[in-house]
């Protein structure tokens, strides 16, 4: 902020002094606040940003401070969309012709920075995760009196740009010059800020590379763990050219709790974490949400197909209370985007998954049969798959949809493991049922 000289423009106390103080007082109005004031002077220049407070301080101390804006102290604050110039005149002396005259331009800046908008649509929400590994490992201007406080920062323009004609300084949400891991903190701690728009998100179809999760159970009993097994691409429809992926995921059960859904991206054929690829993580515990979000690093595309994370989910252990109750854990994936380095961005067909939860008296929950084990391989499976039962001998096996359509049945007496053809079924993930002489177990398997 700059501050340049002001004018004394009436001081002339010769001139006044054989006059009355009443006569003083007209001319001085006259002049105040009939004449249209001349701006004859540069005047001051201040920068802020666009519907942020800035204030005003008048530079020399006196009194009857008479502004533009029609405030009367000696600092003022406002609030500007477009460039200005705000004037003010006061008197700084004993005599009511001491007067001086001040004026400042506002030039309003509409590309201010703030903290955790990574991308500059003006919201912080899980897309901007997406920019911060587009452009990361850029440098450019550290950010003046940089600070993680939700407000429009001054910062200079960097090199580069995104495709959108975002500024690469956005990405550094810390304004430490640096694009990197530090400025997700910022991006956690204004989250759901907004100072205008919100985000949109692609859109996808039955031929686009499947985003679907395969949970480890079918059904669990309440004080359970699960796995939430997160897969991208199949061996038929492989995903190609991928650089990031975030995806909010809905587990709309009021049974859960804060910091039941912990990820895990270790395993990933997108990229390894710390070193060409990051990942970002936000529970949304009010809404029942949980965003999650995978970038690469390296500015490279990747392309494949299989598992790319995995959740560990906890189910409550005080479902409906100390009875027996059946509810349902459901996840779906309610919004997703997918980008490549060039930050077009790539449809994908997400699918929804979800699996019974049992809270019940006496330990032992109705039709759940502890004693069977059932194993199913290979998963994913393409031509045929071979199952295994333990705890009882086979009876009949059907594969269904995941709309419980029966797809295939085979009756098999008194085996304990059988073999399916599974040539003729669409792509896509299918249940298990195998009935044996001790009950029945299923599982999942998906056919690429």
């Amino acid at each position: 902020m700059k501050t340049t000289d002001y004018q004394n423009v009436t001081n002339r106390p010769n001139l006044w002094a054989g006059m009355s103080k009443y006569f003083a007082l007209l001319i001085l109005a006259l002049g105040l606040f009939a004449a249209k004031p001349a701006f004859a002077q540069i005047p001051d220049t201040v920068y802020t940003c666009k519907d942020q407070r800035v204030n005003l301080s008048f530079p020399r101390s006196g009194k009857d401070y008479r502004w533009s804006t029609g405030d009367t102290g000696r600092t003022i604050s406002v609030t500007l969309s477009s460039d200005s110039i705000i004037y003010c005149y006061a008197w700084v002396g004993p005599s009511p012709v001491d007067s001086f005259y001040w004026s400042v331009y506002v030039k309003v800046l509409k590309d201010c920075v703030y903290p955790g908008d990574a991308n500059e649509d003006f919201a912080v929400d899980i897309d901007d995760v997406l920019a911060v590994g587009v452009a990361y490992g850029a440098t450019g201007p550290t950010r003046p009196m940089a600070s993680s406080n939700w407000q429009g920062q001054i910062c200079n323009n960097w090199a580069s740009t995104f495709a959108s004609g975002a500024n690469y300084k956005f990405a550094d949400c810390n304004g430490d010059g640096t694009v990197d891991s530090v400025d997700l903190d910022d991006i956690t701690l204004n989250w759901q800020y907004s100072h205008g728009k919100t985000t949109t998100t692609a859109s996808g179809a039955a031929t686009d590379p499947p985003l679907y999760f395969t949970l480890s159970k079918d059904s669990a009993e309440a004080g359970d763990t699960i796995t939430a097994f997160l897969y991208l691409g199949t061996k038929a429809i492989p995903a190609n050219n991928i650089y990031g992926v975030w995806m909010e995921l809905d587990y709309g059960n009021d049974f859960m709790g804060p910091n039941q859904v912990r990820p895990d991206f270790g395993s990933s054929w997108l990229g390894t974490l710390k070193k060409d690829m990051i990942s970002f993580g936000f529970d949304d515990w009010g809404n029942r949400r949980y965003y999650t979000c995978l970038s690469r690093i390296n500015q490279k595309n990747n392309s494949g197909y299989g598992q790319i994370g995995k959740f560990t989910i906890m189910m409550p252990d005080n479902i409906g209370g100390k009875r027996e109750v059946t509810d349902v854990f459901k996840l779906n994936i309610g919004a997703y985007k997918c980008i490549s380095i060039s930050q077009n961005l790539v449809s994908l067909n997400p699918t929804s998954n979800s699996i019974k939860i049992y809270q019940f008296k006496n330990g032992i929950a109705p039709n759940m049969q502890r004693n069977i084990a059932m194993e199913l391989y290979p998963n994913p499976a393409h031509q045929s798959v071979h199952i295994k039962a333990s705890g009882g001998s086979l009876q009949k096996t059907t594969i269904e949809d995941m709309l419980g359509h029966v797809m295939a049945e085979k009756n098999t007496e008194n085996l304990q493991e059988t073999e399916l053809d599974i040539s003729s079924l669409p792509t896509g993930m299918y249940i298990v049922r195998t009935y044996t002489t001790s009950g029945m177990a299923t599982t999942r398997f998906v056919k690429e």
